[in-house]
């Protein structure tokens, strides 16, 4: 019995550390997010949506992660719409919560999600990763956040990070 609780006790230790390698948690969880959109109703007139997707839990000066893959959470898409992800070097001092159409006023520059580095600071200037929602028919479209791919420190890993979206299209 004690050998046995022995060899559990010394397994324990590396799966519970490869458990915390794998899964970063820089930023705040879906579950915790806010939600963005409530239904509104808006044309299927080719003018996307963005919004903004990571918000770390604690300012860390210094320090930034790196980008490596989003894909949404998608909950119901009957509006058949294409969700693309990016990061924006946001233009003003202010973050995105979410801006329907052209992000030229917004974004500085909009860069690629794939090896892209975000410092975990909000001081200017600062880049935020976006999530694009841009619906191709009418219908209704509702996202859980995102799964994203991502480096910090020693980790690398897959956090659920991300706001809540839902909005309806005519």
């Amino acid at each position: 019995m004690l050998a046995a609780l022995l060899v559990l006790a010394v397994l324990a230790g590396p799966v519970a550390g490869l458990w915390w390698w794998r899964h970063p948690t820089v930023y705040q969880s879906a579950a915790q997010a806010w939600s963005v959109g409530g239904g509104e109703t808006f044309p299927v007139d080719g003018e996307p949506m963005s919004i903004g997707m990571t918000w770390f839990r604690d300012p860390r000066p210094g320090e930034s992660v790196t980008l490596h893959a989003a894909a949404p959470h998608v909950l119901v898409n009957t509006a058949e719409a294409t969700v693309t992800f990016s990061v924006c070097q946001v233009a003003g001092r202010s973050s995105i919560s979410s801006v329907r159409g052209d992000l030229r006023r917004r974004c500085s520059k909009l860069l690629p999600i794939k090896d892209t580095r975000l410092a975990l600071t909000y001081q200017h200037p600062r880049r935020q990763m976006l999530m694009t929602i841009t619906p191709t028919r009418p219908g209704v479209v509702k996202i859980q956040g995102m799964d994203l791919t991502y480096s910090y420190r020693h980790q690398s890993g897959t956090q659920r990070v991300g706001e809540y979206a839902w909005f309806r299209y005519r």
